[in-house]
C-alpha cells in the first residue's frame, strides 16, 4: 500500500494508545506503531485525529498506566486494575498529546456538516458501535483514503467505504 503527500489517514484511538503505551504481552506491537507514524510522517500524508480519538485514547493511556503501575496484565480497554484518575496521569497525557500534535502533518478534524454526520452515524449502529460509528463517519466527511485501526468491524466496514486500512501485525 503506498502512501504518499496525497494520502489522508485517519488515526483510531487503538493505534494512539499502542503508540504511546507498550503492552508487555504484546511487546513488538508499540515499536510497530512508531515506525507506521515515522513512515506517514516521512511520506508527508496528511495526518487527521478526531477529539473523539483524542478522548478515547486518553482514557486507554489512563487504564493501561493504571495497570502497569498496578502490576496487573494490560487489558487494554477491557483492564481491571487499578483505576487511576485523569490528574494522576495528567503529565503523560500531556506528553502524549503534545508528541502527536508536534507534527505539522497532524490535524484535529471535527464532522464538517455536524447535522449531517450524525444521521451518517446513526445508519451505520446496524453494523458499528456509536463511537466506531462516528470514528468511520468523520474519516470519511475528511476525506480519508486510509484508516489506522485494529478494531476488525471498523476495518471491515471503513474498506467497505472505500477507506484502505493499516492494520499492526499482533502474530
Amino acid at each position: 500500500m503506498s502512501l504518499d503527500d496525497k494520502s489522508v489517514v485517519y488515526c483510531d484511538a487503538n493505534f494512539l494508545v499502542t503508540y504511546f503505551i507498550k503492552n508487555p504481552q504484546e511487546p513488538d506491537l508499540q515499536k510497530q506503531a512508531k515506525i507506521l507514524f515515522m513512515n506517514l510522517l516521512a511520506a508527508k500524508c496528511r495526518i487527521i485525529i478526531s477529539p473523539l480519538a483524542f478522548d478515547e485514547a486518553w482514557n486507554g493511556i489512563r487504564k493501561a498506566i493504571g495497570a502497569n503501575r498496578n502490576n496487573t496484565k494490560f487489558l487494554g480497554f477491557l483492564n481491571n486494575g487499578m483505576q487511576l484518575s485523569y490528574p494522576d496521569v495528567f503529565g503523560d497525557l500531556a506528553i502524549f498529546t503534545k508528541n502527536i500534535l508536534n507534527h505539522k502533518n497532524v490535524e484535529v478534524v471535527q464532522l464538517i456538516d455536524s447535522k449531517k454526520g450524525v444521521v451518517n452515524a446513526l445508519d451505520k449502529l446496524n453494523v458499528l458501535k456509536p463511537r466506531d460509528a462516528f470514528h468511520l463517519i468523520m474519516a470519511l466527511d475528511n476525506g480519508s483514503s486510509h484508516m489506522v485501526t485494529n478494531d476488525g468491524k471498523l476495518k471491515t466496514e471503513a474498506e467497505k467505504s472505500g477507506i484502505a486500512c493499516l492494520v499492526l501485525d499482533k502474530s
